[in-house]
């Protein structure tokens, strides 16, 4: 039985229009929630034991060499000053504070909750879509990428996990009371392990998407009859509309984003007439276009050394080095006895784009 690949393109593509904006701000929060818990771990005491695990100095500020905590002997020969036990909800309002642009952490892990049932809802449809369609000796690669896909796991409650990697297997300290209470999970260590589950879950839906895509594109090649027209005929966008609203909604005083916005527009349109020459090319003016909004001063320092999540550097490198090539080969070579045309498989980099695109909204807002 064929597969209905349109029907799975309609999937995918929904899918990323309706979360990637949700995703890229998710990651983005935890890795200021990250950066807020690696701050106040600069005032903690460094201790587990009991009731050292809750002490902080001053205003979560990090302590001068002469007042440090003694971890070996606790208040046995007095604290120094600036020292005292803070509460789990004065950690985490401190978090919230530092993490900024009113973050709740409450509404973080709701979101993660959120984002875990959306994609494991997608995984189900996917395996609906291809519970009837046999696998041959001509797709013995698609059906190990389909496998994969089956078989992948998205991991509920990975903070746990990371909070076990944390702890300590035994605690050494002179205080005897602080010793008696046992182990203490930090409240700043707790609220690092939700932020790291939260970019966790972030790299693990983008990594079954990307399987997922791969599937596709393998099966679009094996069956001609469903090509790869299929992603244009559905009216899906190159550069996603919300994404070009994102743009036209920035009101920058240092850059003028008319062009970059008319790049999108224009890419959008050739991307629906099949003009793939012109996709490229314009995938390729975005990208010689945007590094000043990022503070560099071509794309080459965009995907070797800007500052971004190991996962923004995958797809500027993914950017840098094969969309780059695939646009010289089509603007820079001569007329030849015979041309092979490009696909839309070929050109289509439109994750890779929209990851770009949503960096720069985020710097200038």
């Amino acid at each position: 039985m064929t597969i209905n690949l349109s029907q799975l393109n309609s999937l995918l593509e929904d899918y990323k229009r309706q979360n990637n904006l949700e995703l890229d701000k998710t990651l983005h929060s935890a890795e200021n929630m990250l950066d807020a818990c690696n701050k106040i771990a600069n005032s903690w005491s460094g201790s587990f034991a009991g009731w050292h695990g809750r002490m902080y100095f001053g205003d979560f500020d990090s302590p001068p060499l002469n007042k440090r905590f003694s971890v070996e002997w606790g208040d046995i020969h007095g604290l120094p000053n600036g020292w005292g036990e803070k509460s789990a909800d004065e950690v985490k309002t401190m978090i919230e504070k530092l993490s900024g642009s009113n973050f709740s952490i409450d509404k973080f892990e709701s979101k993660l909750k959120e984002l875990f049932r959306r994609i494991v809802e997608v995984k189900d449809e996917i395996e609906l879509i291809f519970l009837n369609y046999k696998f041959d000796s001509d797709t013995k690669e698609e059906r190990k990428v389909f496998y994969q896909i089956k078989n992948f796991v998205f991991e509920k409650g990975k903070k746990q996990a990371f909070i076990q990697s944390r702890m300590p297997k035994s605690i050494m300290t002179r205080d005897s009371n602080a010793l008696s209470q046992g182990m203490l999970l930090p409240s700043h260590i707790y609220y690092e392990c939700v932020a790291q589950e939260g970019i966790y879950l972030f790299n693990q839906i983008k990594d079954f998407i990307e399987l997922s895509i791969k599937l596709y594109k393998r099966l679009s090649l094996k069956h001609p009859t469903q090509s790869n027209k299929n992603k244009c005929k559905l009216g899906v966008k190159f550069v996603n509309e919300d994404r070009i609203k994102e743009l036209q909604s920035i009101n920058s005083k240092e850059f003028d984003l008319s062009k970059l916005i008319k790049f999108c527009e224009e890419l959008n349109m050739a991307f629906e007439n099949e003009a793939y020459f012109s996709v490229i090319l314009l995938t390729r003016a975005i990208i010689d276009h945007v590094p000043p909004l990022l503070n560099v001063k071509n794309f080459t320092e965009v995907a070797n050394n800007y500052n971004g999540t190991k996962s923004f550097k995958e797809s500027m490198l993914h950017l840098e080095n094969s969309s780059r090539k695939i646009a010289d080969s089509c603007l820079h070579s001569q007329v030849r006895k015979r041309e092979v045309l490009p696909t839309v498989t070929q050109v289509d980099f439109s994750n890779d784009l929209d990851v770009l695109l949503s960096e720069v909204c985020r710097i200038l807002k």
